[in-house]
Parts: C-alpha cells; sequence; structure tokens
C-alpha cells in the first residue's frame, strides 16, 4: 500500500508541475503579444468596464470649458479633475463613458500613429470643437494617455 501511495504522490506532483509550466507559458504567450489596436479600439468604445480600465490615472487632459488658452487657472481639485501648475488632470472617479464616434456623419476622424502612441482626433463638421485622444503602449497593453477637449 506505501508504494501505491508513493507513486500516486508522485504521479500527482508531476502532473501539478506540467500543468504550472503550461499555465505559465500559456500566460507567457499572451503578455509578450502587442494587443492590436483596432481590436482595442472598438472593445474601448463599447465597453465601460474595459474604458475605464485602460486609462491612466490621474489622466493628463485639456478642457476649453476649465482652461481656455493660455488662461491662469489657479491650482484646485474637486471629484472629478485637478488643475496643478495650469495643467488639467482627470480622476478615473469623475470620468464619463465615451461612445464610438466612428462612422458617425457629424465627425471627421483621423488617426495617426507614431511608433508606439497612436493620436486619434475627432472635429466636429458643424463646429470648432474637437477632441483628442492619446493612445500609448504600456506594456503591450494600449492605454489612454491624454484626452483633449477643446474649442480649435
Amino acid at each position: 500500500m506505501n508504494r501505491l501511495n508513493l507513486f500516486i504522490g508522485i504521479l500527482l506532483s508531476i502532473c501539478l508541475v506540467a500543468c504550472k509550466t503550461n499555465a505559465q507559458q500559456s500566460k507567457n504567450v499572451s503578455i509578450d503579444e502587442v494587443e492590436d489596436f483596432e481590436e482595442f479600439h472598438v472593445k474601448f468604445f463599447s465597453d465601460s468596464i474595459f474604458q475605464l480600465s485602460r486609462i491612466i490615472s490621474p489622466l493628463e487632459a485639456a478642457d476649453s470649458n476649465l482652461i481656455y488658452g493660455d488662461q491662469k487657472v489657479e491650482d484646485q481639485e474637486n471629484d472629478e479633475f485637478f488643475i496643478k501648475n495650469n495643467k488639467l488632470y482627470l480622476k478615473k472617479e469623475g470620468w464619463n463613458y465615451l461612445k464610438a464616434h466612428v462612422g458617425n456623419n457629424e465627425f471627421s476622424v483621423s488617426f495617426e500613429k507614431k511608433g508606439s502612441i497612436v493620436w486619434e482626433r475627432v472635429r466636429s463638421k458643424e463646429s470648432e470643437w474637437a477632441i483628442t485622444f492619446k493612445f500609448y503602449l504600456v506594456e503591450n497593453r494600449w492605454m489612454l494617455i491624454y484626452f483633449a477637449n477643446v474649442w480649435v
């Protein structure tokens, strides 16, 4: 009986080590793969939870409603944003989910890719209003690192 228990114990140990090794190899493959930007973009604008998980916080931003042009603004903070040294930063707690704008005839959309950075510019066809997104690859995953909502 002792030999049978020993054999079963060795067999289970080998199985556990093999399973752990396979799991680590599978995990490394997914980490090493660079996320496809187009797939990321579709999910970013269709899944609010995913969107929030892919925003660097605090998020550097520009917003004409808060700081216009060269206007000097005192440092301040609230639940949605803070301003420090005349720079605006958005907090995740105050983030409003953004839906897809691609395919909407009211806007012109352009993309510019430079290495591991993608700039997306969305401009209203009816006014001088535009939003800009700056996405950056962080550990092979796309993250929003800058957002602007401005009058141009």
